[in-house]
């Protein structure tokens, strides 16, 4: 195998499951964590057509399971993977959102890009029918297909499988890192160096993380790993994650973490880093308010839930701090492109007057920066009619394609976007979107 073919640890097994299998029985016979009783109820829901009820029930069966496994890693680390300074040791699984749950779940090998989108898929359609809005639930009831693709989906990526907690290969690798400080001729090393980006931001959050809570020998490792691993991939990273690195030494510095502080401090003068150092808890503020935006967007009645936040986030300033800047973005295109049902009017005005307000400078550096690595935008574009529509009228609106993106398939998506080719706008964003994970 090739260097580059080398992975720090990879996806588990794919559970197959025969295409032809379309009843329930026969899709339950797969099921290693229902019970007996629950899938016997299972059955009886779809047999009576109560859809909503049983795709419900499995669904959220899946997905605690999910967040359990997750959780397993510690919250904090989830904090950081996430871009979350609100979750940490104390917070709980279900503090995760579901979206944000397939997502980390992808990334980090518990399951595989098909059975996240799949995944997705059925959240949306579940999250449609659940909604309080008697009007929009009303027209058109889950019908038994949509059902039936649900189950599929619960039982492939998730209950499927026996519980677990995480891929051996990366539970030992995270254990490593902890107590075990790496020289630079170490295979690992040399491993990383060429490895997807994913696993060098991956890797960087379990430091960090281990920076914020580790005592005594444990620390001594991940400041030692940090000296020699954040020099190594620092020039790759993305700005975003550069600001992480930043918030983690402000914050290790104001809990009076000393050794955590001069080791940090150690590796920020090897890289120059000290510009991504926050001055003001300002950033701090924009980023809890962008994930207030995207908690509403993936829970229960987004549409009447999401202009509360958004507006609040416009109230602001006219000016964003770049450390919050691309969740920010993410949290306001979320809104605009809306899902596969539509999106919230009451929250339109407030993110489209954002918008408004970014310069060409931050247009220049959000295409740059931002975009290519956002999974939540890139799949609007990627799956979805409604998002995919609304884009090509924000890109005509604000004339898009002007800007000049470093990366090529970004430039290209601008172009065919502002001619409203959506085949061709669908399969660049897929391009971008399957690049996340390789």
């Amino acid at each position: 195998m090739a260097k580059n073919e080398i992975a720090l640890w990879g996806t588990g097994s794919a559970l197959a499951i025969p295409r032809n299998a379309n009843e329930p029985v026969a899709l339950l016979s797969y099921s290693k964590q229902l019970s007996p009783r629950d899938s016997q109820q299972i059955v009886q829901a779809l047999e009576a057509g109560s859809y909503e009820m049983a795709s419900t029930f499995v669904l959220t069966k899946a997905l605690t399971n999910l967040k359990r496994q997750l959780s397993s890693l510690g919250m904090d680390f989830i904090g950081e993977m996430l871009d979350r300074p609100d979750l940490d040791e104390s917070s709980s699984a279900e503090d995760i959102s579901s979206h944000e749950a397939i997502t980390l779940a992808q990334e980090l090998g518990i399951i595989d890009q098909t059975q996240a989108m799949r995944l997705k898929h059925s959240l949306d359609t579940v999250m449609h029918f659940a909604s309080s809005d008697q009007e929009l639930a009303e027209d058109e009831g889950m019908n038994q297909q949509e059902a039936i693709l649900c189950l599929r989906s619960s039982i492939e990526a998730v209950l499927g499988h026996p519980k677990s907690d995480l891929p051996d290969e990366f539970v030992s690798f995270r254990d490593r890192m902890s107590n075990y400080t790496f020289k630079i001729s170490d295979p690992e090393i040399d491993v990383l160096q060429s490895s997807p980006y994913f696993y060098k931001k991956t890797t960087l959050s379990i430091l960090l993380s281990k920076l914020k809570t580790a005592k005594s020998a444990e620390l001594e490792h991940a400041i030692g790993n940090t000296n020699i691993i954040l020099p190594i991939i620092w020039q790759e990273l993305r700005n975003s994650e550069k600001w992480q690195v930043g918030h983690t030494y402000r914050n290790v510095y104001s809990e009076g973490n000393e050794i955590a502080t001069i080791g940090l401090k150690k590796a920020l003068i090897k890289v120059n880093g000290f510009d991504f150092v926050p001055e003001s808890l300002r950033s701090h503020s924009f980023l809890r308010a962008a994930n207030k935006i995207l908690a509403a967007h993936d829970g229960m009645n987004n549409f009447h839930n999401e202009p509360a936040p958004t507006s609040a986030l416009a109230s602001m300033g006219s000016t964003i701090p770049e450390p919050a800047f691309a969740k920010c973005m993410t949290a306001v295109f979320s809104v605009y492109l809306g899902n596969s049902w539509g999106h919230s009017w009451g929250a339109e005005h407030s993110a489209t007057t954002i918008l408004d307000r970014l310069s060409e400078s931050q247009w220049t550096y959000f295409f740059n920066q931002c975009f290519p690595s956002d999974g939540r935008i890139l799949e609007k574009l990627s799956w979805y009619d409604k998002p995919r529509d609304r884009w090509f009228s924000l890109v005509e609106k604000y004339n898009l394609s002007q800007y000049q993106p470093a990366n090529p398939t970004v430039k290209k998506l601008l172009d065919t976007s502002a001619k409203r080719k959506t085949t061709a706008t669908m399969n660049l964003s897929k391009k971008l979107l399957s690049s996340l994970s390789k």
